[in-house]
């Protein structure tokens, strides 16, 4: 390694030759939020969800796009029920039994709409929160990027 070579194969952030945490400005949230907001592609089938992110409404809004994760679990599944945990586990075995998705992407799909449903739409759904707009968009998306994928692998493996 040459002088002055970074001594780290990833990012690495130090102060004075020390490993140091990484901190964010105030300037850098809302630099990054004006990002995510732009980066944030609303669906036409979700009407509501652009009112109340315009009207700042973002625990609303969570709420609103945690419905359409369901919505869309219960149509890739075919059912007309069920809901939370009990739809995630429908939506696995349907990819396993139904689609023959491989354990890796189970365990994937698993892990993240488990996630979503225990610490959003659980949440979201029964407690009124205040939420800040970078947090708001960010949960936004996340859910977003969840409908996207159940639909995508749905298609994909001649589902609904």
């Amino acid at each position: 390694m040459g002088f002055g070579a970074d001594p780290y194969p990833y990012p690495a952030f130090e102060h004075d030759g020390v490993d140091s945490s990484v901190t964010i400005t105030e300037a850098g949230w809302h630099l990054v939020t004006q990002q995510l907001a732009s980066a944030v592609d609303l669906p036409d089938d979700l009407p509501d969800l652009r009112k109340l992110l315009d009207y700042e409404l973002y625990d609303s809004a969570i709420r609103e796009v945690g419905i359409a994760v369901e919505s869309a679990l219960r149509e890739a599944v075919g059912t007309g029920d069920g809901y939370g945990q009990k739809l995630v586990r429908q939506f696995i075995d349907h990819l396993s039994d139904d689609l023959f998705a491989y354990n890796t992407l189970l365990k994937i799909y698993r892990l993240r709409l488990r996630t979503f449903f225990k610490f959003v739409r659980n949440p979201h759904a029964h407690h009124k929160f205040s939420v800040t707009r970078s947090h708001g968009l960010a949960l936004i998306a996340s859910a977003l990027y969840l409908i996207a994928d159940i639909k995508e692998i749905s298609e994909e493996k001649g589902g609904v």
